[in-house]
């Protein structure tokens, strides 16, 4: 079923339609469609909408809106459409734009031969087949835009991770990375073995090393630290076997047995005897001190006392250097370097201070050792007791820490050294760690696209084939040349005479005038063969008459009255069985034919129904602008065969109007006035026709009202179009009484028709003024109360 264009619902700023909203009252479009305005009224902006559907164009310009098969369609929103129907359009621009193309052929028209139908089935069977390709193709590539669309959403979601995760402080690329860098990254990986790719793999503790470095800021380089770390076994042995020594002597029992009292003597034994010899008498009690005590005492003290003494006033202040455990005082704070080294550095530190601890709580209790060893040199001592209370220090331990600290130190230091370069190794670490770990995910996204464009691949193949194939058929089954001679015969029949030809080049028709390339065509030469042309192109196979609408605006531009009668015949055969149609005109001859044919084709149908509909394009004035309306084609103009009784009604009532608001609203009135005067007077004065002054003289009407009335037609009007005047708009002020004048004029030299006239409108504008020619009228027949005196224009013929 056809799809019709039922109404332009709304045209609104563009062009000459200022306001356009289509009125309740005026009916919708029917199948058949005339409408008549005279030049300036919008007809090609309307025929230009249609080529604007005809083309997929959109319209831009203003707020357009069509009402087709039932649905609003907004001229914006054309070149998206899913479901248009097929238009064709001839009007000034086909002529310009589709034929007349400097050393262009006209393309060529092609028929279906009759000889071929087996043929033609099997290319309906291709074309058949070339759909459903289409249309699986058509589904292919939704889910391959889908596809396409989640593998490029992964892009960019990886690459914004990746982006967000190692921006930070300085130049790098990172700062903009996108989708491209993660690509390139993605595909160097994946070039990769599996082996290799998985060492691009990072561990917690490798990504938070990477990210610290990565956000680190500059150190200076730090000097390294004199870590001596104490031998606590040593020191141990040292004691243990300073514990076990006993002293081999004369000895005195109550001494060896009571240590308090050995101590106290053996001072005493000093304070008593100096090299000279020994003191007569004990200080203390005063007593004489006999050389054989002294002997006694001294073989007691002897040298292997003083030895063991003398080593463990060593060993304890061997152990008095331990208490003060391991010396850190020149490790640099954590603060100091390389962020991402702090912690395993602290670790460090904390594990040597840890064992630094167990080295001084040693010593204290080694140090409690020896004192009670001084105290007691005579006796063994078994140190068991005294290692129990020891958490003895780890060396290992020890050694191990002051390893990873001057490990750290030596890291940070070259980190120092070459700061940017590692800042961006750890970058590009961190990187690949990312996309590494979006491989596996990226490349199934990959096969489906890759899957998706071969299935297409094979599609496309299979459609070009097709294609080929349905080609050859067409070539084989249709044909241009048939259309060729058709339209020779039509246009000799159309012009009267054989001169100009269409002349088959392959690839389209040359126009030739005996047999050379026709060059200097005349406009209704043009207008002939450009609407032969378009008519003939309705049968094209590729254009679907029965269910496309057909737009002809005049096509008889620069005809004469024999052209305009066959443009008519033509129009009228080749648009039988046609979807829907539209005639757009400016010339009454033409207009009248087409509706006496629309008007018959109603005839037999119901008062309700119509199978044609008629149409007018007038323009007023808004707001200083002239506007163009779509209306219901005027009674005077649907039931009169002559465009006069309507001009008449147009001017009557001008001549009603007071002085217009806008002078603008009287642009059209000088060209409705001179239209009507010449029909008036070419019937009154047949042999002065075309001459509107001479036909003035013959009136017997006052000069001044004769300059006027010719001056204000001859300013305002040209060649019976209407346009806009470029002259003084304060004449237009006129136009009221220029318009009664005329009415005089008219009612003095035919009374009896101007009474005609007035009852045909039904009223009379000059009501109530005495007819010329009555007993106290004038000498002049037409006599105005203050006779403009406006000069002859020199223009008036």
């Amino acid at each position: 079923m056809a799809m019709k264009l039922t109404r332009f619902a709304q045209l609104k700023g563009h062009r000459v339609f200022h306001d356009f909203t289509w009125p309740k009252a005026l009916c919708d479009f029917a199948k058949f469609n005339l409408i008549y305005g005279w030049n300036g009224s919008g007809k090609t902006t309307l025929s230009n909408l249609f080529r604007a559907i005809e083309r997929g164009t959109s319209v831009t310009e203003g707020d357009v809106q069509f009402t087709i098969g039932g649905a609003t369609v907004r001229g914006a929103e054309i070149a998206n459409h899913p479901v248009l129907p097929q238009v064709k359009v001839f009007n000034p621009d086909f002529v310009k734009e589709s034929v007349f193309k400097t050393g262009e052929l006209l393309n060529p028209i092609f028929y279906v031969g009759k000889e071929n139908i087996e043929k033609q089935q099997k290319l309906e069977t291709l074309k058949s087949e070339s759909n459903s390709v289409t249309t699986a193709r058509g589904d292919l590539q939704k889910e391959a835009t889908k596809a396409s669309k989640a593998l490029n959403d992964f892009y960019a979601s990886k690459a914004k991770l990746i982006k967000e995760g190692l921006r930070s402080a300085g130049k790098h690329k990172y700062h903009n990375y996108e989708r491209p860098m993660f690509i390139a990254t993605a595909d160097d990986l994946l070039k990769l073995d599996e082996v290799a790719r998985q060492k691009k793999r990072l561990t917690d503790e490798q990504r938070d090393e990477f990210h610290a470095k990565k956000d680190a800021k500059q150190k200076d380089p730090l000097a390294k630290p004199n870590l001596v770390l104490p031998s606590f076994e040593k020191a141990v042995d040292t004691v243990a076997g300073l514990m076990r020594r006993t002293v081999v002597s004369a000895t005195i029992t109550e001494l060896v047995d009571d240590p308090l009292t050995s101590e106290w003597v053996k001072t005493g034994l000093s304070l008593h005897v100096s090299a000279e010899g020994h003191a007569p008498r004990c200080r203390f009690c005063d007593q004489p001190l006999s050389d054989e005590r002294v002997r006694v005492l001294e073989g007691h003290f002897n040298d292997q006392y003083e030895k063991l003494l003398d080593d463990l006033a060593s060993a304890d202040a061997m152990l008095a250097d331990l208490e003060k455990g391991i010396d850190s005082t020149d490790l640099p704070g954590k603060a100091a370097l390389c962020e991402h080294l702090a912690l395993g550095y602290e670790v460090a530190i904390s594990r040597l201070r840890e064992e630094s601890r167990k080295v001084r709580e040693g010593a204290e209790v080694l140090r409690r050792a020896v004192s009670h060893k001084r105290a007691a040199p005579f006796q063994g001592i078994d140190i068991a007791p005294y290692l129990a209370e020891i958490d003895i220090p780890d060396r290992t331990s020890m050694e191990a820490a002051r390893s990873e600290i001057l490990k750290v130190l030596e890291v940070h230091n070259a980190e120092a050294s070459d700061f940017e370069a590692l800042k961006g190794a750890a970058r590009q670490a961190l990187e690949e760690d990312y996309v590494a770990d979006s491989l596996d995910v990226l490349v199934t996204l990959r096969a489906a696209v890759d899957a998706l464009k071969a299935q297409d691949k094979e599609l496309s193949d299979k459609l070009d084939a097709l294609a080929e194939s349905a080609r050859a058929l067409d070539v084989d089954s249709t044909g241009h040349e048939l259309p060729a001679k058709e339209l020779n015969a039509e246009l000799a029949s159309y012009l009267g005479r054989r001169d100009l030809q269409f002349e088959d080049k392959g690839k389209g028709y040359a126009v030739t005038r005996s047999g050379i390339v026709a060059e200097n065509l005349s406009e209704g030469e043009k207008t002939a063969i450009a609407f032969l042309y378009f008519l003939k192109s309705l049968k094209d196979k590729d254009f679907d008459l029965a269910n496309g609408i057909v737009v002809i605006d005049d096509p008889i531009s620069s005809l004469d009255a024999n052209a305009i009668f066959s443009a008519f015949g033509f129009m009228r055969e080749r648009t039988r069985g046609v979807g829907q149609l539209f005639v757009l005109t400016h010339n009454f001859t033409f207009f009248r034919q087409v509706k006496n044919w629309l008007h018959y084709m109603n005839q037999d149908l119901k008062q309700d129904e119509h199978k044609a509909r008629m149409y007018m394009l007038t323009t007023c004035n808004e707001t200083g602008c002239r506007t163009a309306l779509l209306e219901e084609l005027d009674p005077l103009l649907r039931k009169h065969d002559t465009e006069y009784n309507y001009l008449f009604k147009r001017v009557a009532a001008k001549s009603k109007e007071g002085r217009p608001v806008n002078l603008e609203d009287n642009y059209g009135a000088p060209n409705v006035a001179r239209r009507l005067l010449e029909s008036f007077l070419s019937f009154r004065f047949p042999s002065k026709a075309g001459k509107l002054r001479r036909q003035l003289e013959m009136v017997n009407v006052d000069a001044g009202i004769r300059a006027r009335i010719i001056r204000f037609v001859h300013t305002y009007s040209h060649d019976g179009r209407v346009a806009e005047p470029e002259h003084d708009l304060s004449v237009l002020a006129e136009t009221p009484a220029v318009m009664r004048e005329i009415l005089r004029l008219i009612r003095f030299e035919d009374p009896e028709h101007y009474k005609e006239m007035t009852g045909l409108i039904k009223f009379d504008p000059l009501a109530g003024e005495a007819a010329e020619g009555a007993e106290d009228a004038p000498a002049t027949p037409i006599e105005s109360a203050q006779p403009t005196t406006l000069p002859e224009p020199s223009s008036i013929t």
